[in-house]
C-alpha cells in the first residue's frame, strides 16, 4: 500500500477519532446542567392532570438551593418540611381539601437526593349550594341575569377554584360592558363545610348605576369636516356607555386610511348625569403599518389607540 493511501487513511482515522472526542465534549456539555439538576430530584405521586403540575410547580426548588458543586442541605431539609404545606395548598384550587400528603427526603447516592411526596388527595368537595344574585339598579337587565342563571357552576359540581374566578370576572366584565361601570361585588364567599367535602359559594354583584356616552370632542384633523369625521362614531351621545363602542369607533378611524394616529380616550365620568364624556385625538396623513393596541386603567378607564408608522 502507498505511503499517500496510508497517509490518507491515517488523516481519516483521526478526523473520526478528533470528531468522535468532540461529540463526547459536546454530550458532556449537555449533561452537566442536567446532572446539576438531578441533585434533587422531587418526586409526586398519587395525583395527575392539572393538580399533579400545579403541586409540582408550588413544589419547585429555589434558586440557590442546588449549587453547581454541592447542595445547601439545611436549605434543603427546611423546604422539605414545608412542601407538605405547600402541596396541601396546591391541591385546594381542585377542590383536594381532605388530602393527605406525606414528604420523606433521602440520600439513594452520595451527594443525590430524592424528595419524595405522597399523596393521598381523598374525596373532592362539591358544591351543595351556589348562590349568585344582582342588586342594585341593573337588577332587571336581562344581560346580566343570563349570566346569573347560566353560571357554570352548579350544584353537584366539583369546586373548581379557576373556574369560579373565570365566571366572576365574566359577570362583572359584562356589566361593565352594559355600562355599568361601578359593578362591583359586595359578597363573594366560598365556604368549605367541616368535612371537607361540600362548599357554598355566594355571589353578589352590586351593578351601581348606567353610565352612557357623553359628548365627544374630535381634534387633530382641521382639514376634515366635523361632519364627516363624525361618520365615524359608532355611538351617539345619551346611548349606553361601552367599551365595545370605543373599540368600534377607533376601528372606523383607522380603517379609513385617512389617519397616522387614532387615539380614543374616556374622559372622566359625570356622576350626577351619569355620562362619560369621550376624545378622540388624531393625526392625518396616509396609513403605512398599524399597530393597534387597548389598555385599561382604574382612574383613567380604557384606552384604545392605533398607531400608523411610515
Amino acid at each position: 500500500m502507498s505511503d499517500s493511501i496510508l497517509n490518507e487513511i491515517s488523516e481519516t482515522r483521526h478526523g473520526a477519532v478528533c470528531g468522535a472526542l468532540s461529540f463526547l465534549v459536546f454530550l458532556l456539555c449537555l449533561a452537566l446542567p442536567l446532572q446539576a439538576a438531578q441533585k434533587v430530584e422531587v418526586v409526586v405521586t398519587g395525583i395527575e392532570g392539572d393538580a399533579l403540575k400545579n403541586v409540582q410547580e408550588a413544589l419547585a426548588l429555589p434558586s440557590g438551593l442546588v449549587g453547581e458543586e454541592t447542595v445547601d442541605r439545611p436549605w434543603l431539609e427546611r423546604f422539605a418540611k414545608e412542601a407538605e404545606e405547600e402541596a396541601l395548598l396546591a391541591l385546594e384550587p381542585f377542590g383536594f381539601y381532605q388530602a393527605r400528603v406525606t414528604v420523606s427526603l433521602s440520600e439513594p447516592a452520595p451527594a443525590r437526593f430524592r424528595l419524595q411526596v405522597a399523596v393521598i388527595p381523598g374525596e373532592p368537595a362539591r358544591l351543595s349550594e351556589v348562590k349568585v344574585t344582582l342588586t342594585g339598579p341593573g337588577l332587571e337587565e336581562r344581560r346580566l341575569r343570563r349570566l346569573v342563571t347560566s353560571f357554570p357552576l352548579k350544584e353537584g359540581d366539583l369546586l373548581l377554584h379557576q373556574r369560579y374566578e373565570e365566571a366572576k370576572a365574566a359577570l362583572q366584565l359584562r356589566a361593565r360592558d352594559l355600562g355599568y361601570l361601578d359593578a362591583d361585588f359586595s359578597r363573594h364567599e366560598i365556604r368549605v363545610a367541616a368535612s371537607n367535602v361540600s362548599a357554598a359559594i355566594e355571589l353578589t354583584l352590586a351593578t351601581g348605576d348606567k353610565y352612557y356616552f357623553g359628548a365627544t370632542s374630535i381634534e387633530g384633523a382641521p382639514e376634515y369636516p366635523d361632519s364627516f369625521l363624525r361618520r365615524h362614531l359608532s355611538y351617539s351621545a345619551g346611548d349606553v356607555f361601552s367599551f365595545s363602542g370605543l373599540g368600534e369607533t377607533h376601528l372606523n378611524f383607522a380603517n379609513s386610511e385617512r389617519f397616522k394616529e387614532v387615539v380614543v380616550t374616556p374622559g372622566k365620568v359625570d356622576t350626577e348625569e351619569h355620562s362619560v364624556p369621550v376624545a378622540v385625538q388624531l393625526q392625518a396623513g396616509p396609513r403605512i403599518t398599524v399597530r393597534p393596541g387597548i389598555g385599561y386603567g382604574t382612574d383613567t378607564g380604557a384606552r384604545f389607540t392605533v398607531r400608523y408608522r411610515d
